[in-house]
Order: structure tokens, then C-alpha cells, then sequence
């Protein structure tokens, strides 16, 4: 039963209103308060009677009906009579066998709304009209177990709700769109002041009340603000101490007992001037309090930026191309090692190709306490080079008596060399030598 005339006399409504008329005993209730029995995950749910409309729709009791039992095989009638449709085309919260619902007729027909939230808390809300319904034990969640989620909440954040020390009421900010899933997944459609930010997460710890950076995988699109301020909070118990952890790239993750000499910040920093890592990486778009400014502090580029983190990332186009596209620099860096393959090309399109840091560390011909740069060998100049200096020893002479003679080899006669040297040219032979690389090519030196 949906939508109905109730009794404004049943004495466990405690209704007390001056809107119905003392001379009526009955009010017209759109939505009804009722609790799920069965649910429609997928085809093989046992209420779906091969019915495609069926998917997503529950079996429920409203608590206006007298108590009863349903028959497991139920007529057409029964069927219709406990069958509910979600109300809402394109959205839809799956409710849970012992979820409280709200349920209600449109044309005739039944839907409902739900799961209401009756003690606050995303993963389960106990039916409080019918508490000791033997339901909980068919449904698929069992509430004793500790693997409930918190509410998820939005705190007060000084650098990015106050940057400008405005605010009469510090802590009074707006409140965001969210999502909440039922084990610590969430989506948030909110800001930060003035600031839009959008905030996908998913395995958020159950004792953490806001996302961190911590969390399974998280997204994060923010329009101001820089990251390590949206994640301002982020800490773990270490030694029985709270340690402030905030966000680090993996690949500059560095042990207390581990010493690293290839950071990617390192690099980062190196081809932007030797400038600030932190600033570059972790502090873009960083809002700076009134504190802050009058400390002297830099703003960074105020631009938009997207974050993304988890355990194992991968990227797949599966039948065109990706493209990764940047405006200044792409910097990819990795704890271990990196790996590009390919079935046919490799092509490194660059002005200056240099393998190492400190081959751009030095200019050539001058030497300091680095290694002066080493350029990479033209393989094909240097065969070249190669075949004209056995042509020049093939046309060495010796004298004797003034008279010129062919060279000898290993105190063999006149001329023994010659064929020694031919042999040898035969091996830097164009296109068919060991020595330049028919698979990888470089650039010449001339300027383009």
C-alpha cells in the first residue's frame, strides 16, 4: 500500500494537529513509512519474475498495514500490492532488506523513497517503527559488524574559507551536494569560499570523517587552493603519535633509513630555474592568508587543477590513440623504474635530448668540478671518419734510400699491411657494420 487514508486516531501516530478538523478521523498521506522486504539487484533476484522493469525495485510493507506475512510464491495481486518503483527516473538509492522507506502511488502505481535516514549514518539506518523485525537477519548487511562509515563532513578551513580574513563568523560556511555510498565512497559537488571543487573518493577509512589523501583513490578538481590546503589534515598514528602527513609524490617518498639521489623534485626543480619544489609542486594555486601575505610569502599561479591518487593507476586507450598534452613541462618520475614499449617506433621529438641531470648541468668546453657535457656519437660521421683514416694508412709509405714503400705489418715485407687495413674497411662498410645502428637514429648537428 502507497499513498492512503490513515486513521489521525491510531494512538501510536501521537498525531496533535490543528490542521484536521475535529469532525474527521481520517487524513489523506502521500508518503507512507514503510520497510523492505526484498529487493531487485539483477536478473537472478528472486522477486524479478523475468520482468526488465523489475531491476531496482523493492517488495515492502507500509506501517499503516496490519501485520502480516507475504506467501513466498505471490499472486499477481500481491505482487502489484507490495511491489514499489523508484520514484526518481535517473537517480536511485538501492535500499537494503530492513531499510526504512517512504512509499507512495502516482497513477497507479507504487514507488518509493529511500532509504530514509533515520539515525544519520550513511551505511545503515534502523527502521524505529518496526526495530524488532526479524528482517535484519536476511538482509545483506548485518549492523553488529564494525564497518560503518562515518557521516561524511565538510571542516572549517582557514586558508581556503577565510583567505582574506572576511568572514564575521568563521566556522558559518555554505554546504556542499554529496553523495554518500554505504562503506566510505563519496562524491562531492561543493567549494571552498567562493571557490567551485569537486571531490570523487573511494575506501575512505571508517574513523575519517572528511577525504584525505589517504584514501583509496580520490579525485579532486579544485579551481583555487593547492592541494597540500585540501588535505591539510591528512596524519597517521606512528609510535602511538599523530604525525601530520601531508601529500607527497610516490616516487620522492623517502624512508628514515633511505637515502635517495634521484628525486623527482630534484629535476622538477632543476629545469625550472632551480626553483622551489615545494612551491612548483605542491603549493600551485596556494591562497594565502592576510598572515601570509604580510610574511612576505609568494603567490603561486592562481589556476585550476585536477588531482589524482591511488594504489595503481592505468590508462588505457583501447582502440585509438592517447594523447598527453601540457602547456610547459610533463615530468613523470618513479621510485624504481621506467618503461616505455612499442612494436615498431620510438620517435623523441626535442630541440636538446639529454640523459642525466648533469649532462645539462655543464656547458661544453668548460670544465669545473663536474664532468664536462658528453654529446652522443653520430655513428654514421663517425664510420665515416673511420673509413677515411684506413684509406689514409692504406696510402702510407715508408722510405728507403729515398724511395717510398708500402707498410708492412708485424715485420712482414713491404705492402703486408695493406690487405690487413682493406679487410678492416670492409667492416665499417655502410649499412652493413656493427657499429651504427640500423634501429636508432639521432639527430646531426645541424641547426633547424
Amino acid at each position: 500500500m502507497g499513498s492512503t487514508w490513515v486513521s489521525v486516531n491510531q494512538g501510536w501516530l501521537k498525531w496533535d494537529t490543528p490542521l484536521v478538523p475535529d469532525k474527521t478521523d481520517r487524513a489523506w498521506h502521500q508518503f507512507v513509512p514503510g520497510i523492505v522486504t526484498d529487493v531487485v539487484t539483477n536478473i537472478k533476484s528472486k522477486e524479478y519474475k523475468g520482468n526488465p522493469k523489475n531491476i531496482n525495485s523493492i517488495m515492502a510493507i507500509s506501517h499503516y498495514d496490519p501485520p502480516h506475512s507475504k506467501d513466498t510464491d505471490m499472486t499477481e495481486k500481491e505482487d502489484k500490492e507490495f511491489r514499489y518503483f523508484p520514484l526518481l527516473r535517473g537517480t536511485v538509492d538501492v535500499p537494503t532488506i530492513g531499510d526504512p522507506v517512504l512509499l507512495c502511488t502516482f497513477g497507479n502505481t507504487q514507488y518509493y523513497l529511500g532509504p530514509v535516514n533515520t539515525d544519520g549514518n550513511p551505511t545503515w539506518n534502523i527502521d524505529h517503527l518496526d526495530a524488532s523485525t526479524d528482517l535484519y537477519e536476511n538482509s545483506s548487511f548485518n549492523p553488529s559488524e564494525e564497518n560503518t562509515a562515518m557521516r561524511l563532513e565538510k571542516k572549517y578551513n582557514e586558508s581556503l574559507d577565510n583567505p582574506y580574513n572576511e568572514k564575521t563568523s568563521l566556522r558559518n560556511i555554505q554546504g556542499d551536494l554529496v553523495f554518500e555510498g554505504r562503506y566510505g565512497n563519496s562524491i562531492r559537488i561543493g567549494s571552498r569560499d567562493v571557490n567551485p571543487c569537486i571531490i570523487i573518493s573511494n575506501g575512505r577509512f571508517s574513523e575519517y570523517s572528511t577525504e584525505t589523501a589517504f584514501d583509496g583513490s580520490i579525485i579532486g578538481m579544485f579551481q583555487k587552493g593547492s592541494i597540500r590546503q585540501y588535505f591539510s589534515s591528512d596524519s597517521k598514528i606512528e609510535n602511538d603519535k599523530l604525525v601530520d602527513k601531508p601529500f607527497t609524490l610516490a616516487s620522492d617518498m623517502v624512508e628514515a633509513d633511505e637515502e635517495r639521489k634521484r628525486l623527482m623534485s630534484y629535476l622538477i626543480s632543476h629545469v625550472n630555474s632551480d626553483g622551489d619544489a615545494t612551491k612548483i609542486i605542491y603549493d600551485y594555486g596556494k591562497l594565502l592568508t592576510v598572515e601570509g601575505i604580510e610574511a612576505g610569502e609568494e603567490l603561486n599561479t592562481l589556476g585550476s587543477q585536477m588531482f589524482l591518487n591511488s594504489d595503481r593507476i592505468i590508462i588505457n586507450s583501447k582502440n585509438d590513440s592517447l594523447f598527453l598534452s601540457s602547456a610547459k613541462n610533463v615530468h613523470i618520475g618513479s621510485r624504481n623504474t621506467l618503461t616505455i614499449s612499442t612494436e615498431k617506433e620510438t620517435i623523441i621529438e626535442s630541440s636538446n635530448i639529454y640523459l642525466g641531470k648533469q649532462a645539462k648541468e655543464t656547458a661544453p668546453g668548460i670544465v669545473t668540478d663536474i664532468d664536462v657535457q658528453q654529446g652522443m656519437v653520430l655513428g654514421e660521421n663517425l664510420r665515416e671518419w673511420l673509413a677515411a683514416l684506413i684509406d689514409l694508412l692504406v696510402s702510407a709509405n715508408g722510405h728507403c734510400q729515398g724511395a717510398p714503400i708500402p707498410l708492412g705489418a708485424e715485420n712482414g715485407p713491404p705492402g703486408s699491411l695493406i690487405p690487413k687495413l682493406i679487410e678492416l674497411k670492409q667492416l665499417i662498410i655502410k649499412d652493413s657494420n656493427d657499429i651504427v645502428s640500423i634501429k636508432h637514429f639521432i639527430e646531426d648537428n645541424k641547426e633547424r
